[in-house]
Protein backbone atom coordinates (compact mmCIF):
# COMPACT_ATOMS: atom_id res chain seq x y z
CA UNK A 1 0.00 0.00 0.00
CA UNK A 2 1.47 3.48 -1.22
CA UNK A 3 0.76 7.03 1.62
CA UNK A 4 -2.13 8.14 -1.21
CA UNK A 5 -4.06 4.22 0.22
CA UNK A 6 -3.46 4.26 3.47
CA UNK A 7 -4.69 7.72 3.77
CA UNK A 8 -7.93 6.79 2.27
CA UNK A 9 -8.02 4.12 4.57
CA UNK A 10 -7.71 5.92 7.72
CA UNK A 11 -10.27 8.48 6.03
CA UNK A 12 -12.52 5.70 5.74
CA UNK A 13 -11.92 4.50 8.91
CA UNK A 14 -12.34 7.75 10.51
CA UNK A 15 -15.85 7.61 8.54
CA UNK A 16 -17.05 5.39 10.23
CA UNK A 17 -15.53 6.48 13.62
CA UNK A 18 -18.00 9.04 13.08
CA UNK A 19 -20.82 7.09 12.11
CA UNK A 20 -20.90 5.15 14.76
CA UNK A 21 -20.75 8.37 17.06
CA UNK A 22 -23.34 10.09 15.24
CA UNK A 23 -25.55 6.64 16.03
CA UNK A 24 -24.59 6.81 19.50
CA UNK A 25 -25.67 10.06 20.01
CA UNK A 26 -29.52 9.19 18.27
CA UNK A 27 -30.02 7.21 20.90
CA UNK A 28 -30.07 10.45 23.57
CA UNK A 29 -33.80 10.97 23.42
CA UNK A 30 -34.14 7.15 24.15
CA UNK A 31 -31.77 7.29 26.92
CA UNK A 32 -33.43 10.34 28.56
CA UNK A 33 -37.11 9.09 28.31
CA UNK A 34 -35.84 5.64 30.15
CA UNK A 35 -33.87 7.61 32.85
CA UNK A 36 -36.87 10.16 33.68
CA UNK A 37 -38.95 7.00 33.79
CA UNK A 38 -37.19 5.10 36.17
CA UNK A 39 -35.78 8.47 37.84
CA UNK A 40 -32.55 8.07 37.10
CA UNK A 41 -30.25 10.72 37.00
CA UNK A 42 -28.09 11.69 34.07
CA UNK A 43 -24.60 10.65 35.56
CA UNK A 44 -24.66 6.97 36.63
CA UNK A 45 -21.06 6.59 38.60
CA UNK A 46 -21.26 3.02 39.09
CA UNK A 47 -22.31 2.57 35.21
CA UNK A 48 -19.40 4.87 33.91
CA UNK A 49 -17.08 3.08 36.39
CA UNK A 50 -18.10 -0.38 35.10
CA UNK A 51 -18.35 0.79 31.37
CA UNK A 52 -14.55 1.81 31.61
CA UNK A 53 -13.23 -1.43 33.37
CA UNK A 54 -14.24 -2.92 30.00
CA UNK A 55 -12.93 -0.71 27.47
CA UNK A 56 -10.13 -0.75 29.78
CA UNK A 57 -9.69 -4.78 29.17
CA UNK A 58 -10.89 -4.43 25.67
CA UNK A 59 -8.17 -1.92 25.00
CA UNK A 60 -5.58 -4.03 26.82
CA UNK A 61 -6.77 -7.26 24.26
CA UNK A 62 -6.25 -4.80 21.01
CA UNK A 63 -2.98 -3.79 22.24
CA UNK A 64 -4.35 -0.39 22.96
CA UNK A 65 -3.39 1.91 25.24
CA UNK A 66 -5.56 2.22 28.06
CA UNK A 67 -5.28 5.48 29.21
CA UNK A 68 -5.80 6.87 25.94
CA UNK A 69 -9.25 4.99 25.24
CA UNK A 70 -10.19 6.12 29.05
CA UNK A 71 -9.61 9.69 27.53
CA UNK A 72 -11.41 9.15 24.54
CA UNK A 73 -14.62 7.53 26.87
CA UNK A 74 -14.67 10.08 29.09
CA UNK A 75 -14.95 12.74 26.04
CA UNK A 76 -17.54 10.80 25.11
CA UNK A 77 -19.41 10.51 28.52
CA UNK A 78 -19.09 14.02 29.04
CA UNK A 79 -20.40 15.02 25.70
CA UNK A 80 -23.74 12.46 26.41
CA UNK A 81 -24.27 13.97 30.01
CA UNK A 82 -24.47 17.02 28.54
CA UNK A 83 -26.49 16.53 25.24
CA UNK A 84 -29.01 14.10 27.94
CA UNK A 85 -29.48 17.64 29.84
CA UNK A 86 -29.54 19.61 26.97
CA UNK A 87 -32.30 17.14 25.90
CA UNK A 88 -34.01 17.42 29.21
CA UNK A 89 -34.82 21.07 28.73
Amino acid sequence: MDLAEIRETLTHIDTEILDLLGQRFQLIPAIVAEKQKLTLASFQPEREKELFQFYETQAQQKGLNSEFVHRIFALIFDEMRTCQDNHKN
